[in-house]
């Protein structure tokens, strides 16, 4: 599900393609609901929108999401925005080739929760600068102390030229 959302006022929409207007507009891809279910219980859901963009600290890949605790006042919930991009090194064995399109960067979690209300939050990561386009792989995660966190299964936005 992509999304378009203006920034100042949008042109028309010709023939599918959105043509900008003098202050532009930014293309978001929407992720989730995404749901971490443990011991048949749901711990913790997120959703929100991913989209590359240049700011005052470079070319960064971006979310906005909101996170809620399912079983409020337990361990606290957050998203997980893992970045990709199509710039990296691929190994395979000798004689085989590598068909890897997307390669792994930077990651960055939202902020924690521990409510069973919808919170706003956000997350960004700087992108490669050999790379021209990018993606996010979303998750939500429950914090768990002395132990790694469970998270729900990932989904990928779709790749952002940059």
């Amino acid at each position: 599900m992509s999304r378009w959302v203006a920034k100042g006022l949008l042109g028309l929409v010709v023939g599918g393609a959105v043509v900008l207007s003098a202050s532009g507009a930014q293309a978001k891809d929407a992720w989730g609901t995404l749901q971490l279910v443990t011991g048949g219980a749901t711990q913790g859901s997120a959703y929100g929108d991913f989209w590359v963009s240049n700011t005052s600290n470079g070319t960064r890949a971006q979310s906005s999401g909101y996170v809620k605790d399912n079983k409020a006042g337990g361990a606290a919930v957050y998203y997980n925005q893992f970045t990709q991009t199509n710039d990296g090194s691929c190994f395979a064995p000798t004689y085989t080739s590598c068909t890897a399109s997307w390669f792994n960067g930077n990651w960055a979690d939202s902020r924690k929760f521990t409510t069973n209300v919808w919170n706003s939050t956000s997350a960004s990561t700087g992108v490669s600068s050999g790379g021209s386009y990018a993606r996010g792989r979303m998750k939500v995660c429950e914090e768990r102390s002395f132990s790694f966190d469970p998270c729900s299964g990932t989904e990928y936005t779709n790749g952002f030229q940059y």
